[in-house]
């Protein structure tokens, strides 16, 4: 596998300088835990990002070897790799028209929170469920500006069904804000099970981001994620209520940078532990950036698990 992607990397450099554009990039990040019984808990990544591109194609993929978690009762370094997303796209009519394949990576719905690369970030509307890292065809339609109409096709039965497509769409209102609705059916005698979403972002004063949207249907909920910044300030808050079960969950989250210096607190909330496996989370997170590299301090301390203290090392390339 490993002389492989070195082929391919090598391939795709060479076809790029020869029939386009081509970029390679990554980073290797490394993780180390600190808990409250006092062990250290490892685990790091290698992710390796390839894509090229020419006239109205785009090819884009990205490899993952990440070790699984290792402990003090760990034996073997066990690693997985992982192709997140290889896909294929074709942009067609001056790129009114957009066809994409393979194992997709589309966000262009997506509406979520999370300011913390390692914390928190559980409220949003489900979107990318289904147009990342799921094997698949993409039909995106952009006949104005601001329309963004995409239809998706994922595998799954061999004779195909209403729970093989979805539908999404994203219209936005220049100096006022974002609408966006989707539908992933379910199959055809269960079509009340499928998941939908509708949201409305506002954009229209400067430095806020204020989602508010609807997610169904098998169970009502309703959600938010309020960003505000300005300058080096930056506040975000997400709630999300399920009416069907009566389950609140809310989190927040404040963020100052100076220089290559970034400070964040992190807070959860979720009684019902939808997300989290105890009642709370607080947290810190201490960046400092030299160049393409990070150091990060992330001391954190939740209900369940007591506190514990993640150390990360990252470099980019």
């Amino acid at each position: 596998m490993k002389k492989h992607l070195a082929f391919f990397c090598a391939a795709v450099v060479l076809a790029g300088a020869a029939f386009g554009q081509a970029t390679i990039n990554g980073y290797v990040r490394a993780i180390g835990t600190l808990t409250d019984e006092g062990n250290f808990n490892y685990v790091d990544r290698l992710r390796l990002n390839l894509k090229w591109t020419a006239d109205n194609l785009e090819f884009a993929s990205r490899f993952q070897l990440s070790s699984k978690e290792l402990t003090v009762n760990t034996s073997d370094k066990i690693t997985d790799i992982d192709v997140v997303y290889a896909y294929g796209k074709i942009n067609l009519f001056g790129g009114k028209v957009a066809v994409t394949g393979g194992k997709l990576y589309n966000y262009d719905y997506d509406i979520s929170s999370g300011y913390s690369d390692y914390v928190l970030g559980n409220v949003y509307n489900a979107t990318s469920d289904y147009t990342a890292q799921k094997q698949g065809m993409l039909l995106q339609v952009l006949p104005v500006e601001g329309l963004n109409i995409g239809v998706v096709a994922l595998p799954g039965n061999t004779k195909v069904g209403t729970e093989n497509f979805g539908v999404f769409g994203k219209y936005s209102i220049n100096k006022v804000g974002d609408i966006v609705v989707h539908s992933y059916f379910a199959d055809k005698d269960n079509l009340k099970d499928s998941n939908v979403s509708a949201s409305f972002t506002l954009t229209a004063v400067e430095g806020l981001s204020a989602s508010a949207g609807y997610k169904g249907l098998t169970k009502h909920a309703v959600y938010g994620v309020i960003d505000y910044s300005k300058d080096a300030f930056g506040i975000q808050v997400a709630p999300e209520y399920n009416v069907t079960d009566s389950k609140f969950y809310i989190e927040g989250a404040v963020k100052y940078t100076i220089a290559d210096v970034t400070l964040m607190g992190l807070v959860g909330y979720d009684k019902d532990h939808v997300y989290l496996s105890g009642d709370y989370l607080v947290g810190a997170e201490l960046q400092y950036k030299v160049g393409n590299g990070l150091v990060a301090f992330n001391p954190t301390y939740t209900q369940d698990e007591g506190f514990s203290l993640p150390i990360v090392v990252k470099v980019s390339f």
